[in-house]
């Protein structure tokens, strides 16, 4: 699928302000998304990575959920986050879409809508350039 691969986003909190941030996620050939954020760890606690699964929806479109556990300042897991998100390629190196998250047990069930839980995507792929080889 043409969202295989490693991307670069910009999440917009759509009720939250300007509450932009940067985040990291990669689409799998087997249909695993993996992702991380640069505000993952600010306001304490941390959060845990996000796990989930993907796939195509139409053309040039796919859906992913995600989820990751949130910790209170012990360390402790207090609950699960999980998004729902839909992409759009808007080229091949381009995509755009939206999410939004649920607030669920640390089983991942009751879910409900978080408090300013939407949220807009924006990226672009990270392509691999690699570097000269010794001679």
């Amino acid at each position: 699928s043409a969202i295989e691969g490693s991307w670069i986003l910009t999440i917009d909190r759509i009720n939250q302000g300007g509450n932009t941030f940067t985040a990291l996620m990669s689409f799998t050939g087997g249909g695993v998304a993996l992702a991380t954020g640069s505000g993952d760890r600010l306001p304490p606690p941390p959060i845990s990575p996000l796990h989930g699964s993907w796939k195509q929806s139409g053309p040039n479109r796919a859906v992913v959920t995600l989820n990751f556990f949130l910790f209170d300042l012990l360390g402790n897991s207090v609950g699960m986050l999980k998004n729902h998100e839909s992409f759009h390629l808007k080229s091949p190196n381009e995509l755009e879409g939206n999410g939004v998250a649920l607030l669920c047990t640390v089983q991942g069930e009751g879910c409900v809508s978080a408090v300013g839980s939407e949220f807009k995507i924006t990226g672009h792929r990270i392509i691999p350039e690699g570097a000269p080889l010794p001679e």
